[in-house]
């Protein structure tokens, strides 16, 4: 029994420990110098989240040991990923794995002494190397997985027990081996029942799940009923009463919560009939119910808030109409004073008072029917009609007053009215204003007319058309006096402004004189046609002047007409004041403009000179010739400018070519320079990574080579920059980033040869060392007596061992993973 019990222990160990195996590893980037785009970074570790061995890939800007084979061992021994692909901003690579570790071998196992950095070559460098960085990447993740499979998979079927032989032994060794082979039975039976009860445990955990989900979503029907019964037998019991507006929106009420009542009952069924055997359709199945019951829950919500609403309104709706009458009974009150106070019945307002009195007691008739809905619309209604009836006694108590000295004080204003006409002298309007007052005085009668039927809103309107007619007529003479007085305004300037140009004859001579004298003709050939004109004009100015004159006379008074006149001679000024400024001021505009024109060929002349000043210091002397020349002709035109008659067309359009010809100069020799500059900048780039490379890989090989093929080409540079052969002096760069790229070739291929030096020795004395110990181990079991078997396995124990580090060429022991080895390269594109 205790045998049986130690061979079930040792099931449940195994189990436990190959557990392990099948556990998830994953791919993890930290991209520092952004080689991969943020969806690249995704979709690999989304692509391999379930890969046998844990994968790193890094890149950084800066690194704290001085190669990038020394801070990948680094890397690797502080992190704890399986394997290592560690890049620079200098676009190296490094790959690193752990000695003796499952990655190490089955990367290696078959695949030569060069096999980490054949891998490297042939996936991630080549493809990297045409900017393929995240094709590079999965190559070698991909790559690695199948060997990893290929491997394992060897090694499980070279592990598989043979059939052992047993020699003759005597019957107590029989009966061992007989006990052992039952116990194997036993222990796979224990096993398969654990494999089944572990099965069994979580199918029982899974259908509990479901069982407990299955409730929630029951009793939250059960809730949702809960809910619902109670504003569902309100409005069922209210309906029973209602009557009009009321009946209808307490039976859609009714019918919304009876349908999420009944929907509720429906879906408690439906989920009673799903099945339990699996997850997936059994909550398929559960989600549709999950969102209708959502839903019903939120439209429950506002259902009950509506029914309260509806509730509180109809118990507020007696208070309401017991205000309303209240309010009524003061207007009422209000009315008959105001028939008192005047001693008038006005009927209008009595038939308006029946009409709100009517309205405030059907809306209590209707309250009566249990229609309180109904009763609070024509509430609404009556409460508004109250209240325009208020108003309206408000504004028929402020006309009853101002009748009473409303027809005095028409008289007055048309008093004030006359006296004004009188003071301006205003003759022949005095029909125009009786017609206005009589306007008034019948509007006047009218507002009496309505305020006694108590019309208010006609009174209102004739009141309104009186005020109107009294401001009309006040407007109408202000309009009269304003027109004569702008008729004179105008017609003073007018005759001012010709008298000040009695001498036009004069100015004429003296101005064609200045322009015949430093201008061309055709500068000034319109002059004397355009100074007839302007002879002309001033005449008909001349004639028209009297008639206005005659028109403004006390006698006539005819203002309308005269303003009229006087906005058409005005018009006709601002019109002559134009011809006027362009035949009188001609020659002071050509000045201007020619000044402008020399200021145009100084600003060329600088900027010639400046651009002179630049070519100079940038040593471009191609356009040397051609800025001469240029300059030779500005300074050409610069005195061409300043000789009488001027032509100043031409030289107009000779500064514009002048101008354009330094433009197209000028652009190509901004190009020139940015040209320069980006050949200065490669090259500087370029040498920095020579010294760069030369300070790095001289330790290992030899430079001097380099360095003469250097000084060679930096001569060539600077000679074909100073020639301005930019693109000559471009391929020189090439060479030397190419020789930079040789220089790494050959400190590689160095490095390569002293670590294959270096692993032939250790290969050599791990065999000696490991033959020693095989021959002890023998000697030990000669002296012993152990089965013939044991021997010869114990003493093969210490030879190739892959745990013992001899593959850990270029790692450190000294962590506590065990030592790692890499192999790197170069992803420069190319």
């Amino acid at each position: 029994m205790k045998r049986i019990v130690s061979l079930f222990s040792l099931a449940i160990v195994v189990i436990l420990f190959l557990a392990p195996m099948y556990a998830k590893a994953d791919v993890t980037m930290f991209d520092e110098v952004s080689f991969f785009t943020n969806a690249e970074q995704e979709q690999i570790e989304n692509e391999y989240a379930d890969t046998r061995f844990d994968y790193l890939i890094m890149s950084v800007h800066e690194m704290e040991l001085n190669t990038i084979e020394a801070e990948a061992e680094r890397l690797f021994e502080e992190g704890q990923a399986d394997v290592l692909l560690l890049l620079n901003a200098e676009y190296e690579a490094q790959l690193q794995v752990g000695v003796g570790t499952d990655a190490e071998v089955a990367i290696t196992e078959g695949f030569g002494t060069n096999a980490l950095q054949n891998l490297l070559e042939t996936t991630f460098l080549t493809s990297a190397m045409d900017d393929q960085m995240q094709e590079g990447v999965e190559l070698l993740i991909t790559e690695v997985e199948e060997r990893a499979v290929l491997y394992f998979d060897e090694q499980t079927e070279s592990t598989s027990p043979a059939p052992e032989i047993i020699p003759p032994t005597d019957s107590s060794e029989n009966n061992s081996s007989s006990v052992s082979g039952f116990d194997l039975f036993i222990s796979l039976i224990l096993v398969s029942i654990f494999v089944v009860a572990v099965v069994l445990f979580f199918k029982s955990r899974r259908k509990k799940k479901m069982e407990i989900f299955k409730k929630e979503i029951i009793d939250w029907q059960n809730r949702i009923l809960s809910r619902v019964l109670k504003p569902y037998n309100q409005t069922s019991d209210r309906l029973r009463l209602a009557k009009g507006e009321t009946e209808k929106v307490l039976k859609d009420l009714s019918d919304q919560l009876f349908a999420i009542l009944t929907q509720a009952k429906e879906r408690e069924h439906a989920i009673n009939k799903i099945n339990m055997k699996k997850w997936e359709p059994f909550m398929k199945a559960m989600k549709p119910l999950e969102e209708v019951s959502e839903a019903d829950e939120y439209q429950l919500e506002k259902l009950i808030v509506e029914v309260n609403q509806l509730f509180q309104e109809e118990m507020n709706m007696t208070e309401r109409i017991k205000e309303h009458v209240t309010v009524q009974e003061q207007t009422i009150e209000v009315f008959k004073s105001t028939q008192k106070k005047y001693d008038e019945h006005f009927p209008s307002l009595e038939n308006d008072l029946k009409n709100l009195l009517k309205s405030g007691e059907k809306a209590s008739q209707l309250e009566k029917d249990f229609d309180f809905i109904g009763a609070a619309r024509l509430l609404n209604l009556s409460v508004e009609e109250n209240t325009q009836f208020k108003n309206n006694l408000e504004l028929l108590d402020k006309f009853m007053e101002e009748s009473q000295h409303l027809d005095k004080e028409m008289r007055q204003r048309k008093d004030r009215l006359l006296g004004k006409m009188n003071k301006e002298k205003l003759i022949g309007i005095s029909q125009d204003i009786d017609t206005f007052f009589e306007s008034a005085s019948q509007a006047f009668q009218q507002l009496k007319d309505s305020i006694k039927l108590g019309n208010v809103k006609k009174a209102a309107d004739t009141h309104k058309k009186m005020l109107d007619v009294l401001t009309e007529s006040e407007q109408f003479v202000q309009d009269l006096i304003k027109k004569r007085d702008d008729s004179k305004r105008i017609v003073s300037k007018v005759e001012a402004d010709i008298k000040n140009d009695s001498d036009l004859e004069s100015k004429y001579q003296l101005e064609l004189t200045r322009l015949q004298s430093d201008f061309l003709e055709n500068h000034w050939s319109d002059i004397p046609s355009l100074y007839q004109s302007i002879q002309r004009e001033v005449a008909e100015l001349k004639a028209d002047l009297p008639n206005v004159h005659y028109l403004l006379q006390v006698e006539v008074q005819d203002y309308n007409q005269a303003f009229e006149l006087a906005l058409r001679i005005q018009k006709h000024v601002i019109d002559l004041q134009s011809k006027y400024n362009d035949c009188f001021k001609r020659y002071e505009s050509l000045q201007y403009t020619h000044k402008k024109l020399q200021f145009r060929i100084n600003q060329l002349e600088s900027d010639v000179s400046r651009l002179s000043a630049l070519i100079n210091k940038e040593g471009l002397s191609v356009y040397i010739e051609e800025l001469h020349s240029l300059g030779d002709e500005i300074r050409f035109r610069t005195k061409e400018s300043r000789q009488t008659p001027i032509d100043l067309e031409r030289i107009q359009s000779s500064i514009e070519e002048l101008e354009r010809k330094f433009k197209e100069l000028e652009k190509y020799v901004q190009h020139t320079i940015r040209q320069k500059r980006d050949v200065e900048r490669e090259w500087q780039e370029k040498e920095r990574a020579y010294s760069q490379a030369q300070h790095r890989y001289g330790r290992g090989i030899s430079t001097r080579s380099y360095d003469s093929q250097y000084q060679g080409i930096r001569s060539d540079v600077q000679g074909l920059i100073s020639n301005g052969d930019y693109e000559q002096a471009r391929g020189k760069i090439s060479q030397l980033s190419s020789m930079t790229r040789n220089m790494k070739r050959d400190y590689d291929q160095h490095r390569l040869h002293q670590r294959n030096r270096n692993q032939s020795t250790r290969n050599a004395a791990s065999f000696i060392v490991g033959t020693q110990v095989g021959k002890s181990m023998s000697d030990r079991n000669r002296n012993h007596r152990f089965p013939s078997n044991s021997g010869s396995r114990g003493a093969s124990g210490g030879f190739g061992s892959r745990n013992s580090g001899s593959r850990g060429a270029g790692g450190s022991f000294g962590g506590s993973r065990g030592g790692s080895r890499g192999a790197g390269g170069s992803f420069k594109k190319r």
